[in-house]
């Protein structure tokens, strides 16, 4: 009996190797892979990603709900009426769609409109020094600055209370023992006083969450503040609502100490 060539050999070889490829029937049922540009779900009016319900005109042109509203229900592309026609062709795709977390490390895999809000809680999301313009996950952010920043923060002890001098406006970073960092906000743009506060720089998930607490002594007077801490990937200038409210005249600002204490919750270690 003849052999077969080697050609049919590699022929036979590829159909089985196709053949091992393929997804089986159970996998085809639930579903299938596909590749889209990332920005193909973009509103084409603010580029935000589309969230139902998504609005077209009589002609096709797509916009979504907020700029429907924005635009008195006026298609910008045509100047057909907007806002009586949802595209539910579109709205059935992106409610069952999943993709894949964007921040290196994290396997995650979720439904598009769950993107925005496992972003902010993403234990992997990029976070921004508060010193340089160097981003990273929190593990990598903690590592650059000690190796680059480290005499730029005041060090101190979880549940030990310490006290920092303010001289005037502006941040002081903090850095635990566990490399993580934070900012103590000193905010003269209130009425007559100064608002203190502290944010962590991380993602707002559960294994980052901490409370602090604020005082201010001078003379008789004593003012103390218990709160939850603000989480922020990047800090931007924006105050928290909650805050320590030191008024001028009791505490003159370049005289001002501020003891500090800050706990975090044991969900997780920090990033070591």
């Amino acid at each position: 009996m003849a052999r077969p060539s080697s050609t049919k050999r590699k022929e036979v070889a590829k159909t089985q190797e196709e053949k091992s490829k393929r997804p089986k029937d159970d996998e085809v049922s639930r579903g299938m892979l596909v590749r889209i540009e990332a920005d193909a779900f973009d509103c084409p009016i603010c580029f935000e990603a589309l969230y139902p319900p998504i609005y077209q005109c009589p002609n096709g042109h797509l916009m979504c709900s907020k700029c429907t509203v924005k635009l008195t229900g006026k298609c910008p592309s045509c100047s057909q009426i907007i806002g009586l026609i949802r595209c539910l062709a579109l709205e059935k795709i992106i409610e069952t769609m999943e993709i894949s977390c964007s921040n290196a490390g994290c396997d995650e895999t979720l439904v598009y409109i769950d993107r925005a809000s496992h972003q902010k809680s993403c234990s992997y999301a990029q976070c921004s020094c508060p010193v340089c313009s160097f981003q990273g996950c929190v593990t990598t952010l903690s590592q650059h600055f000690v190796d680059t920043h480290k005499f730029s923060a005041v060090k101190f002890k979880y549940e030990s209370c310490f006290g920092i001098h303010v001289t005037g406006e502006g941040r002081r970073i903090l850095i635990s023992p566990d490399n993580r960092l934070f900012l103590l906000l000193i905010n003269r743009d209130v009425t007559e006083g100064t608002a203190l506060s502290v944010v962590g720089i991380c993602p707002a998930a559960k294994e980052y969450q901490f409370t602090y607490e604020l005082s201010v002594d001078m003379f008789s007077t004593h003012l103390e503040l218990r709160a939850a801490g603000a989480m922020t990937c990047e800090w931007k200038g924006v105050h928290p609502k909650t805050y320590l409210f030191v008024p001028d005249d009791a505490f003159p600002l370049p005289k001002l100490q501020i003891f500090v204490t800050i706990k975090k919750n044991n969900v997780c270690p920090g990033p070591g």
